[in-house]
């Protein structure tokens, strides 16, 4: 899975068989959003992976920050050398939410104080789904609405996620 975020909001999101898919179906959501942009993914970053990376927009695409939970020798020396000033961040095993602490707590500095929440460890839930029209959805029409909902969850209030082709 990949996530190209800009402004605090999800301007590209996909899955894919591997990473490098999932990359070119993120950026393809909106490329002109994902200029200076930041990229999630949930995989070690392979050498396919940073060469569609690096060559995305014929090579001129800007990054700020990229973030995965490591980098191959070859590719991480492929973005080094593509792009100078981008933050590559490597966060280790990313944590999914079958292993997430239910208790964690995020807090956030508000003026004149703090917002102390729970995580959002919600995933999808197909058997909570009910089909009100008369048409059923196939099983792609499902995995989109899925996708849709994953990333529904982190778009800014008012915003509207679409999602066709595991994208």
């Amino acid at each position: 899975t990949a996530c190209i975020v800009k402004h605090a909001t999800p301007c590209g999101f996909a899955t894919g068989a591997d990473l490098k898919t999932a990359f070119e179906k993120a950026y393809a959501g909106d490329p002109v959003a994902a200029y200076g942009g930041i990229i999630a993914m949930n995989k070690p970053v392979d050498l396919a992976t940073a060469q569609a990376m690096t060559s995305a927009e014929g090579g001129k695409w800007f990054l700020e920050v990229m973030v995965a939970p490591s980098y191959a020798a070859d590719a991480l020396e492929l973005l080094k050398t593509r792009w100078k000033n981008v933050r590559i961040l490597e966060v280790g095993p990313v944590n999914t939410y079958d292993k997430a602490d239910p208790d964690e707590l995020h807090m956030h500095k508000i003026v004149g104080g703090y917002l102390i929440q729970q995580r959002d460890l919600l995933g999808v839930d197909e058997s909570a789904w009910r089909v009100v029209s008369k048409k059923q959805p196939t099983a792609a029409d499902r995995r989109n609405m899925a996708i849709a909902w994953l990333a529904c969850k982190h778009v800014k209030s008012n915003a509207v996620t679409i999602a066709n082709n595991d994208m």
